[in-house]
This record gives C-alpha cells, structure tokens and sequence, in this order.
C-alpha cells in the first residue's frame, strides 16, 4: 500500500521532467497517430478540387475559348456562345485591313441578334465578298450598313440561299461601302435555322481582285484602286469578254479588238459570240456598259418611248440619292441630267406604267415613306418633266400592288388604260380590271376570274394575254 501510493504522484507527473513525454517500448500513442492522419488527409473541399483539377472539357472550345479545368466548360471570348462558344451572341469590333465575319462553324442559334462594326479610316472603299450565306428566306436577315450605326445608308439585306462555292465566285456580287465603316447585323427568328454565313472583308482592294485577269493599281491623283484589265477583257472587275467564244472564228466572225473592240460577225450572223442567225431563231441579252452607274432598285417599271427608256420609281435601300424618275438614252448610252421636278412624287414601288402620246400613266402602288398601298393615278408629262395627278370619276376604286397596266384602243378610237388585277390591302388578290378612260377621265371595273397573270398587249389581235 506504501509502494503504491508514492508512485502516484510521479504518474501525475508525467512528461514533466525535462519537458520530455516518457517513451513506452519507443511506439507513439495512439490518440498522436490519429491526430497526424487527420492533418495529412484532405477535407472534402480539397478532395473535390484536387478531383477537377485536371478535368478537361467534353468538347473542343471554339472561336478563341478557353477549357476551365475546374468546371470542365468553356469560358467564351466576348461575343460568342454556346457549349462550345460555337455561335454569335453578342457585338464585335474589327479593325484589321482584312479578315471575316461568320455566325460561327454550324447551324447558327435560334433567336440570334449578332452585330459587327468593321472600323478602317474615313472614306476609303470596303469590300465585302460572300463565300458561303445560307438563312431561313424571308425570315432571317443579315442587314449591311455603309456606316457605324443603323442610320448609316442601308446598302443590303440577304435572306436565302447564296452558295458560290457551288456555281463559282465570279456569279456573286460584292458589297462595296465607301465611307470606311461598316456595320452587319443579323437576326434569327425562333423557327428553321441553317449554315449560317462566311463573308471575306478587305479595305483598298479591286473587285475581285480583278478577277485574275488585270492588276489593281492605285487611280491617278487618290487613294482610290481600280482594276487594269488584260487586253480582252473589261469591265470594273475584269470579268467581261469583249470577245465571247472567240466570235465563232473563222466561219461566223473575228474579234476586232481595235477601234469598239468586240465581235465583228461575218453576214448572216449575229449576237454574242455571234453565235444567233440572221434572222434570229432565238432571243437574246446583250449587257450595255455605262458609266456613273444609277442607284440599285427593284420592282420598279420602264417604258421606252422614242430613244430613251424611263425609269420610273422602285423599291431603294439607300433613301439619301434616291430618284423617282430616271432616264437613259439608247443612242449615246448615257444617263440623262432631269429637272428637280421629276422627283415631286412619292417615291412608291410595286406600280403600274403605260405610255400613251408623249404622257406615262402611273396607277398605284405602295407608298416607301408610309407602306400604304394606293390608289393615285398620275401623269408625267415627258416635254416638260412634269408630274400632273388625275382623279377619276368612279364609284368604286381599288388600291392595288403588283398590278399590270395596258393601253387599249377602243373600236370608236377612244383611248383606254386597263389596269389588271393586283394585291389590293382590304380584299386580297383582286381578279377586277380596272378600265380608264383617258378622254372622259372616268374609271370603271370589270370581274374576270383569274388570279395568276403575265399580260402582253398585242394590238393587231386587239386582245391582252
């Protein structure tokens, strides 16, 4: 019992002599061991992100984005989206002296809104060439702006199928802006979506590169660069033969390349490459060269009376040179200078022209500046280039778009213009003729049950076809 308890105390004291704990068989304690493997072994925390940390992205990122080995996605440059930053979402900025603009590799997204400003110095010429352009026709757009805003001039609008690499670059035109800037904008729509776009920009450069046929100099006393074409061809990129399929030398012509330069085809012979008989067996187009070409429009119409073809209105992107009226002389082959006064009128698209004694009958159309659809009848007087609106007595008068129109002469040598059918905004396609008397100035309507239409007037037969 003596023994005992004087060893006691010198177990309470343990590890105090020399601030050394006492060893037992030198094996540390227990309670020591798991004290060390606990602060050896990561917490889930670390456990989780040593797991990630080499994590690699399912698929490969695209268009300059990163894989985030932490999260296994992509992390995308700005502007693009997607899993794999595959599609446009956003606004870009370039500035480089060439480079593209695409909607990304694939389908672009449904419901996409993409904008891209292409940034150069102020007035030098940008080319914009469409390699491959392929979108929802009607529904989704890309919009092309000859500026740094969408109050810039519109200069384009695409929607539809447009695939050089099909039919060859040479078939595809260029968009040219001339102010330094340009600004694209896209819009997708919620439905059907397709390749997308892959469109090739380059500053001071010849149409084309002038197609591999001439080379692209700087002009005289400018900065600005045109294309000096090989001696047989011509045109502002050099992709016009003056000679076309040698002019069937020798047994139906010659290339003459002095003086016009062109075919020169021997008798009998005729047309382009002077491959048409004389007489023609068969139509044909031949393209007339001008200079100072007029603005681009479409569903205008023209008349032609004596030597000179009229131009009469049209639908136009670019509202700030736009013209009513145009007029180009067959002869000289020249656009010809007309007084302010042509331009009076509203400018309207989707009309109807009809020539009759010196005077050119324009009847409705849709209005540019409002999209109504109208019912006005006008009169260009050509002697003095005057615009003169008639109303016609008539107890019904449709307002019409994409009609055609016909002068007739009646069996008691009255004249009459026939404006046929057409879209009219309250009642749809119309199967009315319209009949106006320019004598008694009065209009009156006929039904005829068709709706699908080409008119020819053919005045020996006295009938419309």
């Amino acid at each position: 019992m003596e023994r005992s308890s004087r060893r006691q105390p010198a177990a309470g004291r343990l590890g105090s002599r020399g601030g050394r704990p006492r060893r037992s068989g030198g094996r540390p304690p227990a309670q020591l061991l798991l004290v060390l493997l606990m602060l050896l072994l990561p917490g889930p925390e670390a456990a989780a992100a040593a797991a990630a940390e080499g994590k690699e992205c399912d698929k490969p990122c695209a268009n300059g984005g990163r894989c985030q080995p932490g999260s296994g996605q992509c992390e995308c440059q700005a502007g693009w989206v997607g899993d794999q930053c595959q599609h446009c979402g956003g606004r870009f900025r370039l500035t480089g002296s060439s480079g593209y603009v695409t909607d990304g590799p694939g389908h672009y997204k449904y419901k996409t809104k993409c904008t891209w400003l292409i940034e150069g110095m102020p007035n030098t010429i940008l080319r914009l060439r469409f390699n491959h352009f392929a979108t929802e026709c009607s529904w989704d757009h890309l919009y092309v702006y000859d500026g740094d805003s969408v109050y810039a001039p519109l200069v384009a609008a695409f929607s539809g199928l447009i695939v050089p690499e099909r039919d060859g670059n040479e078939t595809i035109p260029e968009v040219v802006a001339t102010s330094g800037y340009v600004l694209l904008h896209f819009f997708s729509d919620a439905a059907y979506n397709l390749t997308g776009f892959n469109i090739t920009y380059n500053f001071d450069m010849c149409p084309n590169n002038c197609s591999g046929r001439g080379e692209c100099k700087h002009s005289n006393g400018s900065n600005a660069v045109k294309c000096e074409c090989s001696e047989h061809w011509k045109g502002e990129a050099c992709d016009i033969p003056y000679c076309t399929d040698g002019c069937g030398y020798p047994a139906r012509g010659q290339c003459n390349m002095n003086g016009t330069k062109g075919c020169s085809c021997n008798s009998g012979w005729q047309g382009p490459g002077c491959a048409v008989p004389v007489p023609a067996n068969q139509s044909f187009w031949t393209r007339e060269e001008y200079s100072s070409p007029k603005l681009p429009r479409a569903s205008h119409k023209a008349v032609v009376n004596g030597n000179v073809m009229w131009v009469v209105g049209g639908y136009m992107f670019n509202h700030s040179d736009s013209r009513m009226v145009l007029a180009y002389d067959l002869v000289s082959e020249e656009w010809l200078a007309l007084n302010s006064t042509v331009n009076s009128v509203e400018i309207r698209y989707g009309h109807s022209l009809a020539l009759h004694e010196n005077k050119i009958y324009m009847y409705g159309g849709k209005i540019d500046a409002t999209g109504n659809v109208t019912n006005q009848l006008w009169v260009f007087h050509i002697h003095n280039e005057s615009w003169v609106q008639v109303t016609p007595k008539a107890k019904e008068q449709y307002a019409v778009v994409g009609h055609s129109a016909h002068m007739v002469t009646l069996e008691d040598g009255s004249a009459v213009m026939l404006v046929i059918f057409g879209h009219c905004p309250l009642y749809g396609y119309i199967s009315n003729v319209q009949e106006y008397n320019l004598g008694r100035y009065s209009l009156t309507t006929c039904l005829y049950f068709s709706v699908q239409f080409a008119t020819i007037n053919q005045i020996q037969a006295k009938t419309v076809y």
